[in-house]
Parts: structure tokens; C-alpha cells; sequence
């Protein structure tokens, strides 16, 4: 199989061209974060904020993070402080979450 490579900030028209069980490179600016930071971000979605801190969403990828020892790598996606933010992050403008575990029907069906 291909491996299709992809840069962010990601387009509609890039993400058109995905389906599900490809191989994808990513490449680009990926912001990261944790459960505890994630309702931090909706907020200043919610105040009008994030300008303000140079915060840019649109087209953006989310990898959902925890620290360990061993550095940093993928959290479970279905924890509540990331999977509840995730309505509120697609409508400021993310186009991909990255992490691990499976997400409730309902959250699938808002994404798609």
C-alpha cells in the first residue's frame, strides 16, 4: 500500500482524498495536549481568546498527549476532557485528533 504524505494545516481537500486504513506520513505543525489543557483551549474558544495567544486551529492536528518517563506519547482519546472537547476544537478549526482508544458512536458521527 501507498503511503500517502499530507502536511498541516490540513485542507478539506486533502482530507477528501483519506480513507479509513490508509497509510499516512504527517508532517507540519501538530499542536499537542493533554486532558488537563484541552478544556483550558475550549475556553478560550468560548472567551474569543486565542488570537490573543497566537493560537491558530484552522486546519490544525491535535495529538492527544500524556507524559511518562519515558517522554512523551498517545493518551486514550475517549477520556472525557479530550473526547468532550473535541465538538468545540472541530468547529474552531481542527481537522485531525491523533491518540488512542475508542471513541463513543455519537462523537464518530459529529467528526464524519
Amino acid at each position: 500500500m501507498k503511503v500517502k504524505t499530507i502536511t498541516a494545516p490540513l485542507t478539506d481537500e486533502v482530507l477528501s482524498q483519506l480513507k479509513v486504513g490508509d497509510l499516512v506520513h504527517l508532517s507540519g505543525k501538530i499542536f499537542t495536549g493533554r486532558d488537563a489543557v484541552l478544556p483550558n483551549i475550549v475556553k478560550m474558544i468560548e472567551q474569543g481568546t486565542l488570537k490573543e495567544h497566537g493560537i491558530d486551529l484552522e486546519g490544525g492536528v491535535i495529538f492527544h498527549t500524556a507524559v511518562s518517563p519515558a517522554g512523551v506519547g498517545p493518551t486514550s482519546s475517549n477520556k472525557l476532557e479530550i473526547e468532550g472537547t473535541m465538538p468545540q476544537l472541530t468547529e474552531a478549526g481542527i481537522r485531525m485528533h491523533l491518540g488512542k482508544g475508542e471513541l463513543k458512536k455519537e462523537t464518530i458521527e459529529m467528526l464524519s
